[in-house]
């Protein structure tokens, strides 16, 4: 996107945080389509160019006996928010209600949930608020697609910089896109977390300190970040990532260069 139209995107898609809790921009009312259906996730863009789930989703349904929104149902949802949010409560009471429909639907047959990235990390959180009676009737199993239990330390230079990478500036607009994403809840849901980190990792280097999991303040001071603890204290609590419950499968991937942590000079 180019200026006034990446202004825009920014005025909308930043969120406000007052009184310990997060928000969209006044005026700014979002809406989640696709949600049941089989295509909800198959593009990231509203003009079909970048696809995420639709190779696989079309090779599910080529399978004999599949069927359109019924037995492939995507659960698409508003990334900005993570739990404790109320956004993410009704998100997982629609979840709750996909999945019980579902399992209706289809003779009682119990479902598999297939997950990536943040959504491991979603998914983790949703099936630990539910009852192990309840997973025992409605899950068969959990997929999830290299999942971030612990946090991602990509989310470090998200804050500290920018996410985007070869493209000019005139587009990515870098400094724009790391000022919303100081505001994106669900980005402090990913930031690194401790035990999966330990407190004397280093995250990110720099000439005048290191950071780890045990001085986010300093490093939220050092940005000018000045509610940023108060932020991450929203959801430091908020994420679960020991046992599901569920039969579980985990698939990352293999020979791909993956950040481990970040140097500034």
């Amino acid at each position: 996107m180019l200026p006034p139209d990446v202004n825009c995107w920014a005025d909308n898609f930043r969120m406000e945080f007052r009184d310990g809790t997060f928000s969209n921009n006044p005026g700014v009312e979002t809406r989640v389509t696709g949600f049941g259906t089989s295509h909800g996730l198959d593009y990231v863009d509203n003009w079909k160019k970048i696809s995420y789930y639709r190779d696989l989703v079309s090779a599910i349904l080529a399978l004999p006996g599949a069927k359109e929104d019924l037995t492939v149902r995507s659960a698409p949802y508003d990334f900005r928010y993570s739990p404790p949010s109320k956004v993410s409560q009704k998100y997982f009471d629609d979840l709750k209600s996909l999945i019980e429909d579902t399992y209706q639907k289809l003779n009682n047959t119990r479902v598999v949930l297939v997950s990536h990235s943040l959504g491991g990390l979603t998914t983790s959180t949703f099936l630990h608020t539910m009852s192990q009676e309840w997973k025992d009737k409605y899950i068969h199993a959990w997929a999830s697609v290299a999942g971030v239990f612990g946090g991602a330390v990509k989310e470090i230079k998200v804050m500290v910089s920018h996410g985007i990478t070869d493209l000019p500036d005139i587009i990515a607009s870098r400094l724009l896109q790391r000022e919303v994403a100081r505001t994106i809840m669900g980005n402090y849901f990913m930031l690194p977390k401790y035990p999966i980190w330990g407190k004397e990792e280093v995250l990110l280097q720099t000439p005048e300190a290191n950071y780890t999991v045990g001085n986010y303040a300093k490093l939220f001071g050092d940005m000018g970040v000045k509610d940023g603890m108060a932020k991450l204290d929203t959801v430091k609590n908020a994420a679960y990532f020991g046992d599901p419950g569920v039969s579980t499968y985990c698939f990352n991937g293999k020979d791909v260069p993956t950040s481990k942590s970040f140097v500034y000079k």
